[in-house]
């Protein structure tokens, strides 16, 4: 009886260490600390209520590269976005966005029907050349030579590089009629009432760049401002100015120590100057995320220690 209550103990010695390496063995998991990059193409919202989440979105929480990409992201009865790509990683961050349409056929009865009613002098003031334009001879033309200077200067300083020859002098009837054409084509079609070249947006710790392509009002081109958190002025936007509120390349420095870069910020606005439509297109925020508590290797389990018993080696 005593060699078997001997036998037990041992056995019950033996099982409890396999039972201790176990726990022993067992690997803690990492703790991530601190706050991650991420990106998106594009976001939108209507009359202050989010129509557009964005998309595409991507955030790196253990610092590992993330990307997402989208062939196109239509805004319904408002804009269309080409292909959009992001990435996000520690400390590093990328939005790519092919380009953006708005459009101008929700003016009248659409989502941009309050921004048609803030437009419509403008319009119909250009409608009228256009119709002039359309029936005019170069005989004629002559008349409207002044109105169709006033019309030019009126849609902008930011067209400076159109209606200003090389030789310094006026421009001739025909010269104004040809700056006048891609206005009048949008008029007939309102297809577009702001075109988008490329956009992209950059950052790298606590650094950013950004750029944006040609913009297009009506179908003529606007001349944009170079640096950091830009706004396109009155006189850039012209005719437009009361209706479209442009920013550029906006970078800040957040509250929890990373760094945002907006390539652009496009509001659309009503008559009273309230935002109908807002528009961020290619925003990146870099950010650090490391583990305070690394996972820790599984240790090789101890040799057992030998149990002295009674019982013997051979029978």
């Amino acid at each position: 009886m005593k060699r078997e209550l001997k036998v037990a103990i041992g056995a019950t010695a033996l099982l409890a260490g396999a039972a201790s390496v176990v726990v022993v063995g067992g690997a803690t998991s990492g703790t991530a600390a601190g706050v991650p990059s991420s990106a998106y193409g594009i976001t939108a919202s209507l009359a202050g209520n989010e129509l557009v989440a964005p998309t595409p979105f991507v955030t790196s929480t253990d610092g590992t590269l993330q990307s997402d990409s989208v062939a196109t992201i239509p805004v319904p009865d408002i804009a269309n976005v080409g292909l959009v790509e992001v990435t996000a990683e520690n400390n590093h961050a990328t939005s790519d966005v092919a380009g953006v349409t708005v459009s101008g056929t929700s003016l009248t009865s659409g989502a941009l029907a309050p921004v048609g009613d803030a437009l419509a002098p403008v319009l119909t003031q250009l409608n009228t050349i256009c119709d002039q334009l359309n029936s005019a001879t170069t005989v004629l033309l002559d008349p409207v030579s002044t109105q169709l200077t006033n019309l030019v200067n009126q849609l902008g300083a930011g067209l400076a590089p159109l209606t200003q020859p090389d030789n310094g002098g006026v421009l001739t009837n025909a010269e104004l009629l040809s700056n006048l054409t891609p206005v009048c084509d949008a008029l007939n079609n309102l297809g577009e009432l702001i075109s988008i070249g490329a956009v992209t947006a950059e950052c790298t710790g606590d650094t950013g760049t950004s750029h944006v392509g040609n913009i297009s009002l009506l179908g003529l081109p606007v001349v944009l401002p170079l640096g950091t958190n830009q706004a396109l002025s009155d006189g850039a936007l012209g005719a437009l100015a009361p209706v479209v509120d442009l920013k550029l390349n906006t970078q800040t420095k957040n509250a929890d120590g990373t760094f945002s870069v907006t390539a652009l910020q496009l509001d659309l606005l009503s008559a009273t100057g309230s935002p109908v439509v807002h528009l961020e297109i290619g925003h990146v925020t870099c950010g650090n995320v490391t583990n305070d508590t690394p996972p820790s290797e599984v240790p090789s389990a101890p040799a057992p220690k030998p149990i002295k018993t009674d019982v013997p080696v051979t029978g």
